[in-house]
């Protein structure tokens, strides 16, 4: 009597493992696929490969507002504000995004379309702060523009006089 009740526990046992390997094995190549398609969607778009972002959109009127260091060598941006404007052709399914965003607790701006020549403002909290350095009299910032068309980084050099020290400006 004995034996039985063990080898019925070892085939329930051998049964959930191997139930559970296959759950395993699924998880792994849904996780696989998505990120397959998550690496093709950001080379390519709706029609083959994106242009870079910087030939396809400009970057106008931008303002910041952060605390500089006490040698004024970097400055920590914790909110940006700018004109993003479509150069290149429409623009569809557009997010724009910086590192120093909280990103547990807010979104990418985004925007559904932006028509060639035309502008729209862009304002973004950064709760967790932008560090950039001077460099050549300037403090560099990156901004990330993904859309269908295109996908890249845009820099944009800032002066001293583009930086708010402070509190968040009414207007830019």
């Amino acid at each position: 009597m004995v034996k039985k009740t063990r080898g019925r526990r070892q085939k329930k046992f051998s049964r959930k493992i191997v139930i559970s390997c296959f759950i395993a094995l699924f998880a792994a190549i849904i996780v696989l696929i998505s990120y397959l398609q998550m690496a093709n969607f950001k080379h390519t778009g709706v029609g083959g490969s994106r242009v870079d972002a910087a030939d396809y959109f400009e970057i106008y009127d931008f303002y910041a507002v952060g605390n500089f260091s006490s040698t004024k060598q970097y400055v920590v941006i914790k909110y940006v504000g700018f004109y993003l404007k479509a150069k290149g052709g429409d623009a569809h399914n557009i997010y724009v995004d910086m590192e120093g965003r909280d990103i547990l607790n807010s979104q990418p701006f985004e925007i559904s379309t932006l028509p060639k020549g035309n502008s729209t403002f862009v304002e973004m909290p950064l709760s967790w702060g932008y560090r950039s350095k001077l460099t050549n009299g300037v403090y560099p910032v990156k901004v990330k523009v993904i859309c269908d068309e295109a996908y890249g980084w845009i820099t944009v050099n800032l002066n001293e006089t583009q930086i708010y020290e402070g509190s968040i400006p009414l207007f830019p």
